[in-house]
């Protein structure tokens, strides 16, 4: 029910997530960031044991693909859609066969798409591929115009409800900027209202590098 963007900056080696959904308060439930490991998104019946079972393979230095193999099957993976990254920007996701379709996933250098409950199976495609085509952008406006791309290819096939972002830099916690954390639920425009709370922060907040 949801289509989720992740990656690595190569720039500044951030680690970042964009999403949307017909699921409300997704941007507090489908991502998992830990220090030292790497990004975790678990969505479609997600299991927050299952998204930290992840990340301790990846902080144990296990590569994604690994990690997954290892933690996933302890959570009913039939019912599951997850990916992982780690600090490098390597990758890699996991769909169970009783995953609502349409399904679909898109990947690239440090860069994933996954999504379930589309309108569309080339949602994932589209969005990885406006990101990646909006690279003169500033990062926070790259993953945005990211999930319109997304939504204009038909998102959530139930429509629309929440959205989040999320960056944390490389260096997180030891940076002198905060990591991004913008969501929005409950509207029928969750993407418009990030761009609306992105706007507002930078007027009355320094943001770091990734609205330059």
């Amino acid at each position: 029910m949801t289509y989720t963007l992740l990656g690595r900056d190569a720039e500044t080696g951030a680690l970042f997530v964009a999403l949307a959904s017909r699921w409300p308060a997704v941007g507090g439930i489908v991502p998992y960031f830990r220090t030292g490991a790497g990004l975790v998104c678990a969505q479609h019946h997600a299991v927050s044991a299952m998204a930290e079972a992840v990340l301790d393979k990846l902080a144990g230095g296990i590569p994604p693909d690994q990690a997954l193999a290892l933690a996933v099957p302890a959570f009913e993976p039939e019912r599951r859609q997850v990916a992982a990254l780690d600090l490098r920007g390597h990758h890699d996701h996991w769909t169970g066969e009783a995953v609502d379709w349409h399904t679909g996933h898109a990947e690239a250098p440090g860069l994933l798409c996954i999504g379930n409950m589309l309108a569309s199976p080339e949602v994932p495609r589209i969005t990885l591929q406006a990101f990646r085509e909006a690279g003169h952008l500033p990062l926070t406006r790259r993953l945005l115009h990211a999930l319109r791309a997304g939504e204009a290819a038909g998102g959530d096939k139930r429509g629309r409800e929440a959205a989040a972002l999320r960056i944390w830099p490389a260096a997180y916690p030891a940076v002198d900027h905060l990591p991004i954390d913008l969501r929005a639920d409950e509207d029928d425009d969750p993407i418009g209202v990030l761009e609306r709370i992105l706007a507002r922060r930078l007027a009355v907040a320094g943001v770091g590098p990734f609205c330059r």
